[in-house]
């Protein structure tokens, strides 16, 4: 029975508690163009590891999940967001986003297919280092980026 008496308790958590989360299990990849750049970039003769969507970047009233981190055994690590078939007003949030980011390690990889004019947006002034493809992303592309 409730005593009205308030007493304090301590709770902690850890890795063995055996909890697991109620979500259902996520989907591989969020795209073709992810899937097709994270198979080939397996094949690359490198010592950068690809993870993927492990990071958030805060912007002001919500989070950026950029698709995939690139990691290098000495500590440096990159963000890269693969932006390849979509409509005018998810590139002008995305682009939007980025701008609010505050990110110094982010890429940008980007289609030339995209109209970025005709959405209003554009790469000048954009925080963020960008990567141009075509039909698929290139791992090479991107570690010349990185090194």
């Amino acid at each position: 029975s409730y005593s009205g008496t308030i007493k304090t308790g301590h709770f902690s958590l850890n890795d063995r508690c055996g909890l697991v989360t109620h979500y259902p299990p996520g989907k591989p990849y969020d795209s073709m163009l992810e899937a097709s750049f994270a198979k080939r970039w397996e094949s690359q003769k490198t010592e950068w590891v690809l993870e993927r969507e492990v990071d958030l970047i805060p912007i002001p009233g919500s989070v950026m999940v950029p698709d995939f981190r690139i990691v290098h055994p000495d500590g440096r690590n990159f963000l890269l967001e693969i932006i390849g078939y979509w409509r005018p007003e998810y590139l002008r949030k995305k682009f939007a986003q980025v701008r609010k980011a505050e990110c110094d390690n982010l890429i940008l990889a980007i289609s030339e297919r995209l109209n970025l004019d005709k959405a209003g947006v554009t790469v000048k002034n954009l925080p963020a280092q960008v990567v141009w493809f075509k039909d698929k992303l290139s791992p090479k592309a991107v570690l010349e980026l990185l090194e």
